[in-house]
Formats: structure tokens, sequence, C-alpha cells
């Protein structure tokens, strides 16, 4: 069953600075019997000017270096994570600033579902490639002890299987005809 004090939520990005003020507004304000108990952290690593810390999130992470859109992104997930896997809340909700659950029962029913799946990570998947999607995952708390910190392996096995696609569509175009036959 769903408790609101059972849930650290992380939002994380290094721009989209105003879907994330709009973020915390739907999380803080709107949902109007949970909003106030979850634990939301905020993990930044932009342009410091750009983002507003104290406007309703619990803890707001700085992260001064951006190594980019991919190991950027790999520092917050590792630095909202670990902080999270201190703390005492079960279950874990990390997504991207630009996610956004608009009503208080689509989230409760996300984190429900997840939390009676008995499962340790649940994400969104795509049926155009097989990876889980990034921007909005679930954790027990318990998981991260085993999970942390990612490695960076992962974004090299996504990096060898976009090489050799790019590989595929440098060939000329008769051979592509002469296997699609």
């Amino acid at each position: 069953m769903f408790d609101p004090n059972d849930v650290h939520i992380i939002l994380i990005g290094c721009q989209r600075t105003w879907d994330y003020r709009i973020n915390l507004e739907i999380l803080r304000y709107n949902y109007l019997n949970h909003g106030k108990n979850l634990w939301i952290t905020t993990v930044f690593n932009g342009d410091q000017n750009k983002c507003p810390s104290g406007i309703g999130e619990n803890t707001f992470i700085y992260l001064p270096e951006n190594r980019g859109y991919g190991y950027g992104a790999l520092d917050a997930f590792n630095e909202g994570l670990d902080f999270a896997r201190c703390g005492y809340r079960p279950y874990v909700a990390i997504f991207n600033f630009d996610v956004w659950f608009l009503t208080e029962r689509g989230f409760e029913i996300a984190m429900t579902e997840f939390i009676e799946s008995g499962k340790d990570f649940a994400a969104g998947y795509h049926q155009t490639h097989h990876w889980a999607m990034t921007d909005c995952m679930f954790f027990r708390k318990d998981f991260l002890q085993k999970l942390l910190p990612i490695q960076d392996k992962v974004l090299a096995s996504r990096e060898t299987f976009l090489s050799t696609r790019l590989m595929l569509l440098k060939r000329p175009r008769n051979l592509l005809m002469r296997g699609a036959r």
C-alpha cells in the first residue's frame, strides 16, 4: 500500500528549470493528500544561476561539474540515489525535471504497482530499444546498496550498439536493399 512517508523523490536535471519549477509545484502543492509528506531531493548540474533552490524541495544538491548528457546524468543518478540510500524511506522514485505525474492519483497508482510487484527496480520501456528508460525509475532503497555506484559500463554497451547501427546506416544503399529482400 502506498504511503507518501515511505517515498523519496529525486528530481534531476541540468536545464529545463521551468519544467523543474512546474514539477515541484505539482508534487508539493497540487498533491493535496500527499504533497507535504513526500521527501523531495533535487540534483542539479547546470548553470547555478538558472535554478532556484528553497522553493519546495527538502534537499538541493548542486553538482558544479556537468560531464555532458550521458555522464552528467550518471553523476546525478549516483549522487541522488546515494543520498536516498542513506535515508530511511524504503522507496525511491527518480525522474527528470520534465517528467510529470500530473495527478496525485496517477503517482499513487504507479508507486502502488511498484510496491506490490515486489521488484527491486522498475522503469519505463520503449519498444524501439531494449533498455530501461532512465527518465523515470523506481527503486527499493535496499537494492541501492547493491547497485551503487552505477558504472559507465552501461553507457559503453549502448555506445557499441549505436556505433554498430551507424556502421549499418553508412553501408551503400544497394547493399541495404539486397539485405531487405
